[in-house]
C-alpha cells in the first residue's frame, strides 16, 4: 500500500468514526431532552450522521451499512420535510 492510499484510507476512517460519534450526540441530546424527536436540528444531526455512514460504507464496499443508512436518509429527509410543512422547526 503506497502513502496516498495510506491518506485516503485514514481519512475514509476519521469520516466513519465522526459519523459514529454524530449518531451518538443526536442519541445523547435526546435522551437529555435538549433536543426533541420532533426537531429539525435532531433530524439534521442525524441525515448528516447517515450520509458520512454511507460514505464509509461505499469506500469499505459493506453494503449493510450503506443499505441500513440509505433508509436513515431517507426516513431523515422525510421527517425535515413533514416539520417543514408542520411550520415547526423548534429544538
Amino acid at each position: 500500500m503506497n502513502k496516498a492510499q495510506k491518506k485516503k484510507n485514514i481519512i475514509i476512517d476519521i469520516v466513519g468514526w465522526i459519523s459514529v460519534l454524530v449518531f451518538i450526540l443526536a442519541y445523547l441530546l435526546l435522551v437529555l431532552k435538549i433536543v426533541s424527536s420532533d426537531s429539525a436540528i435532531y433530524h439534521l444531526i442525524n441525515l448528516l450522521g447517515a450520509v458520512g455512514l454511507v460514505f464509509f460504507g461505499w469506500q469499505r464496499k459493506s453494503q449493510h451499512l450503506v443499505f441500513l443508512n440509505s433508509f436513515w436518509i431517507l426516513i431523515a429527509i422525510v421527517s425535515l420535510v413533514v416539520i417543514y410543512f408542520a411550520g415547526s422547526y423548534g429544538i
